[in-house]
């Protein structure tokens, strides 16, 4: 997550995204980082990951911002996690999907 990059999850079944969350390998230092949730183009939502006191198995949280429409998820989708690398210190994030069935 303290570097620019990507992280993805297939989708299984169909549903809407009802929550996602990180849980860090190790604490970030130097700024927070930011994780945009995407389906496509289209956000879903976001993760701050807060450097401050952040360790090994400190998880966080989205902020849903996208529509129903928009987090609307079928077999075959991709969602994508992509990190902003603002923070420093290596840190590997493990990422969580919830997606009600409909």
């Amino acid at each position: 997550v303290s570097a620019d990059s990507s992280a993805w999850i297939p989708i299984v079944g169909q549903g809407v995204v009802i929550g996602a969350r990180v849980v860090l390998s190790a604490g970030i230092t130097g700024a927070d980082a930011g994780i945009t949730v995407k389906k496509g183009s289209d956000t879903i939502g976001t993760i701050t990951l807060t450097n401050a006191g952040s360790a090994a198995g400190s998880v966080f949280a989205m902020v849903i911002s996208g529509t129903e429409a928009v987090r609307s998820v079928k077999d075959g989708d991709v969602i994508e996690f992509d990190s902003d690398g603002a923070s420093s210190t290596t840190s590997i994030g493990s990422f969580t999907l919830v997606v009600r069935e409909t």
